[in-house]
């Protein structure tokens, strides 16, 4: 339901729907996404389907054509995760290889360029990766040995790798593994840790989304992913900063 100018509801037209409506007549959908403007889904028989705004190729299709109704992505079998952002896309198939596609102008595709790409893309040679996130303009994902990669747009820093530039691939973010859930927002980034729950955030923070009490930069990440015991004072001062590290949320 909802705004369907490009097609994103699915149901065959571009008319706006204020209800639920049901999308073909299949029972088989395994996995959703939602993009900007986008869709995307997955089937229980590992096929990879999307529809929607398709101006940077973030369909997937080949083509750079809005889809009105979900056309099928390739021929593959295999796919079991998927991530919509405003412009791109991204997936994981059952090898635990990492595909995206879609607007490229900041890297968070993560294929070492800044071309846009309308057919899915295989990201490195890595086949460890566990589950993906997508941000406006930034990419972020957790392999199975619980480390943190990032790579997109980083001005406000919001991979977290303790600098404010752009990365066109995917890069280390501090040397824990302990990350157990990640979440993009526009241009922030909060994760969880597993071992004591550590809940943490970065990036861009001028309408207090990342939850935060200070009046500082924190750019601390490769020294310590999460700021501890900052002073109670400085809890008490309301912020509306910028972050370019991790911060733990007290």
């Amino acid at each position: 339901m909802g705004s369907n100018y490009a097609g994103q509801l699915g149901i065959g037209t571009t008319i706006d729907n204020y209800i639920p409506i049901q999308i073909g007549i299949d029972n088989k959908w395994l996995n959703i996404a939602a993009g900007g403007v986008h869709s995307l889904g997955v089937r229980s028989d590992g096929t990879l389907w999307a529809w929607g705004y398709n101006g940077d190729g973030q369909v997937g299709d080949g083509t750079n054509v809005n889809k009105k109704s979900p056309v099928k992505i390739g021929s593959d079998n295999d796919w079991i995760s998927i991530a919509g952002a405003d412009f791109h896309s991204l997936g994981i198939k059952s090898n635990g290889t990492l595909w995206a596609w879609g607007g490229n102008y900041s890297g968070e595709l993560g294929d070492g360029t800044n071309s846009d790409k309308n057919i899915p893309v295989n990201i490195g040679f890595e086949n460890t990766w566990l589950s993906i996130h997508a941000g406006w303009a930034h990419s972020l994902g957790i392999k199975t040995d619980g480390t943190l990669w990032g790579w997109g747009l980083n001005t406000p820093g919001e991979l977290g790798d303790g600098t404010n530039v752009n990365r066109n691939s995917p890069i280390q973010i501090g040397s824990d593994n302990k990350w157990s859930n990640i979440a993009a927002g526009g241009i922030h980034t909060i994760g969880l840790k597993s071992d004591r729950q550590e809940f943490c955030a970065t990036g861009y923070n001028a309408f207090g989304q990342l939850g935060l009490v200070i009046l500082l930069t924190v750019t601390l990440l490769n020294v310590y992913p999460c700021v501890y015991n900052l002073p109670y004072l400085v809890l008490k001062i309301s912020i509306r900063t910028m972050t370019q590290g991790f911060v733990k949320l007290l």
